[in-house]
């Protein structure tokens, strides 16, 4: 069959793929693009494996193996595809799509699933755009997609594999949320409040608690830092890498200034490290093991 393309909506918690019917021209039209795309998205790449702590360069992808596709997508190729519901235009359908999804094969002829972001901004309404025409704008009678230019994600049939650029972007069109742990509310509420720290002030730090807090205080949570090392291992471990800890009653104060608790989270999750050369202390975006 070709390259076939879907738009894949989200409804609440209910995700759902319609099946994109194209005119043979821009079937073929959209086939060489997207294949363009592909090489340039796969081009002199080095894959990374997913590393919430860790933020991929230009020329790199985050990797995602045994990656299993959720059951709305499981199966679905480019011949099944046109089986499924076909895209309307009702405003709701249109509003809830999150990306597409064009099914075809590689150079190697592996069956793999190349994906685009779509936001809101992305989605053509009528009365809503201007369109020019001979010298003249008028508006569109229907709705309409913009495509991106390049794609945000790709998924091997065969190996199982999932490759993407921004963990945010491919959330946006699969449900990776399992790869992804941000601490509640809940739960940060009962790390501050560990028998080896003293916050400052718990409702100050939980206002302060955007994503990346969020993000480390998970990790902080996940690594066990604070159950498996002594208060003395950790002040003697700050005190080779010059930083201060303030301690009340053998406990390490949380400060509620928020860039002081951003370094103390640093330290304690080990995104902080010092120049062998120069000595100098930086921070890190990256805890994956080097040889």
């Amino acid at each position: 069959m070709g390259f076939q393309l879907i738009a894949i909506t989200k409804r609440g918690a209910q995700w759902k793929i319609f099946f994109i019917p194209l005119h043979q021209r821009l079937q073929d039209n959209l086939d060489l693009e997207w294949s363009d795309q592909y090489r340039e998205f796969m081009k002199e790449i080095r894959e990374v494996d997913y590393d919430p702590a860790y933020e991929t360069n230009s020329d790199e992808r985050y990797r995602l193996e045994e990656f299993v596709l959720p059951e709305w997508l499981h199966g679905v190729t480019s011949e099944t595809c046109i089986s499924e519901d076909h895209i309307d235009t009702d405003e709701n359908t249109l509003k809830s799509i999150k990306g597409l999804a064009g099914l075809g094969q590689n150079d190697n002829d592996q069956r793999i699933i190349l994906f685009q972001s779509i936001r809101p901004s992305r989605i053509i309404r009528p009365r809503n755009s201007l369109f020019l025409s001979r010298n003249t704008c008028d508006y569109p009678d229907r709705p309409g997609i913009i495509l991106d230019s390049q794609v945000s994600a790709v998924y091997f049939e065969k190996d199982r594999k999932l490759l993407f650029r921004n963990f945010r972007t491919a959330n946006s069109f699969l449900p990776l949320e399992i790869f992804f742990s941000e601490a509640s509310e809940k739960e940060i509420r009962q790390l501050l409040k560990h028998e080896k720290l003293c916050p400052q002030d718990i409702e100050q730090t939980l206002k302060d608690s955007d994503q990346w807090f969020k993000k480390r205080f998970a990790m902080l949570r996940n690594s066990r830092v604070l159950d498996v090392f002594s208060i003395d291992q950790i002040v003697e471990t700050a005190k080779e890498h010059r930083l201060d800890l303030e301690l009340d009653n053998n406990r390490i104060v949380f400060p509620s200034e928020k860039f002081r608790a951003r370094r103390l989270l640093q330290f304690l999750n080990e995104e902080v490290f010092r120049g062998p050369i120069t000595d100098t202390l930086f921070e890190t975006n990256s805890k994956r093991k080097t040889d």
